[in-house]
């Protein structure tokens, strides 16, 4: 499961990973993590991006090239939820009050 999330900053992208312990022993998960972490360095992201993924199931095979292969596959379902993100992180900003000066008469 891939979630998708637009802060609407110029911060780089960032990952969060939860791996269930369904997939494996800890040597399992923190495999499939490390590849995880990799094919995300690996990749340009835009910049405000936060990117959760949740691995529920034991993958059949582990390797660099299968969890490309699987990225590379929602790749177009990740892009339309980011714009998603975006148009919804738009609305939000546009929903918030002006933000208020701060009173000159305090005394």
């Amino acid at each position: 499961m891939w979630l998708v999330y637009a802060r609407g900053d110029a911060a780089p992208a960032r990952l969060g990973l939860v791996v269930s312990r369904r997939v494996g022993c800890a040597v399992r998960r923190n495999r499939v993590k490390r590849l995880l972490r990799e094919v995300f360095r690996a990749r340009s992201w835009p910049v405000g991006l936060d990117l959760v993924v949740i691995a529920k199931a034991p993958p059949p095979t582990l390797g660099l090239a299968e969890v490309q292969a699987e990225l590379a596959r929602c790749i177009p379902e990740l892009e339309r939820r980011l714009h998603q993100a975006e148009a919804d992180a738009r609305k939000r900003a546009a929903a918030l009050p002006p933000a208020r000066e701060a009173a000159d008469n305090r005394g």
